[in-house]
Formats: C-alpha cells, sequence, structure tokens
C-alpha cells in the first residue's frame, strides 16, 4: 500500500522546503516524511487492535475512515467534511456505520485506556477530566440540548465536549486545599 494514499495526514501536512533533504538542514520540530509514515504506522496498529470489535469488514473500513476523520485537521466535523475527507463523495456509508453497526464499547473503551497508559502513562503525571459546554445554536449535532453550562453560567442550547490532558507534574495539577487545623482549642486557617 502507498502511504500517501492511506494517510489523511500525507494530504493536509505540506512538506515545505523539499530541495533541504538533510535532517540537519530542517527547522527545529519539521515534520518529515520519514515522521509521517511512522504516523500512519502506528494509525495502522490502532485500528489492528479495534478491528476484532467489528465483524465485517465494511465495518472495519468505515471505523477506520471515521477515525481518520475525527482526527483530521478539518475546520468543522460533520458526516460530509469527514467523508469528503477520507475520499467518499457523500456521508451515507459513515451515517449507516453509526446509526447501524453493532459493537461493543465498553471493549472500545477498554482498548483505548490500555493504549493510553501503555504510551503516555508517566508515574510523575496526572491525568485531567474536563468536560466543558459550549453554545450550538442548532439541534442537528450530537448531545445539543438544553442544559446547564459553566462556561456559558447559564442553561442554553449546548453540547459537551469531554477532554483528557495530562499533566507530567502531579504536583503543579494538585490544588492548594485550605484545612482547618485544630490548635489549644482555636481553629486555624492553612
Amino acid at each position: 500500500m502507498n502511504p500517501a494514499a492511506g494517510c489523511g495526514i500525507f494530504g493536509t501536512v505540506k512538506i515545505f522546503l523539499p530541495e533541504i533533504r538533510e535532517k540537519d538542514a530542517l527547522p527545529d520540530g519539521a515534520v518529515t516524511e520519514d515522521d509521517l509514515k511512522a504516523w500512519d504506522a502506528e494509525f495502522d496498529k490502532v485500528c489492528e487492535l479495534i478491528n476484532p470489535l467489528f465483524h465485517r469488514t465494511d465495518s472495519r473500513a468505515h471505523a477506520e475512515r471515521y477515525l481518520r476523520g475525527l482526527l483530521a485537521p478539518l475546520e468543522r466535523k460533520n458526516g460530509w467534511t469527514m467523508s469528503e475527507f477520507t475520499g467518499l463523495r457523500e456521508p451515507k456509508a459513515l451515517q449507516r456505520f453509526l446509526n447501524l453497526t453493532q459493537w461493543n464499547s465498553d471493549k472500545l473503551r477498554d482498548i483505548v485506556c490500555g493504549y493510553a497508559i501503555k504510551y503516555f502513562s508517566d508515574s510523575r503525571g496526572v491525568l485531567i477530566a474536563d468536560p466543558t459546554g459550549f453554545a450550538k445554536k442548532g439541534r442537528k449535532s450530537a448531545g445539543v440540548q438544553r442544559q446547564y453550562s459553566g462556561t456559558l453560567g447559564r442553561v442554553d442550547n449546548c453540547q459537551y465536549r469531554r477532554g483528557v490532558r495530562s499533566l507530567a507534574n502531579r504536583a503543579a495539577a494538585t490544588p492548594r486545599l485550605r484545612t482547618g487545623v485544630v490548635r489549644d482549642g482555636k481553629s486555624k486557617r492553612t
């Protein structure tokens, strides 16, 4: 398989300075073709992990396309943009996949958690779950409904995004707690 054909990254990342072939001459942090090939190979490994969840080959292909669409650097992610990005002319196949394909979400969660622990864990680190609500005008996006949003400070039509961030330094993530300490019968705040 041609790595450029299967990887959504190749289609969107432009490698500037094509006349420079030596790695020493590239600016710090520049993405090379070797980097893109490595990312594509790792993406294939992730797909191999989740493939057993889908019994049909077309479902596995749609799962891969959907995942590529989610990871794509698209301004708006919806059925049309994700389908076009992954090479489909219309979103029907991805919509059918999302609406009708049976798969075990608990097993998928376990696979994703295992992958994250294996590749991103740090004994000094901490994960921070961050549910953030943001306003939505319409009702057609998944999860949009009238609900309280702390970001907005009111009940409104909104959607929640659940994100997880990691900090390498556990001490930086630990809030200072104010506790009441009793000494000699008097309460002192610390």
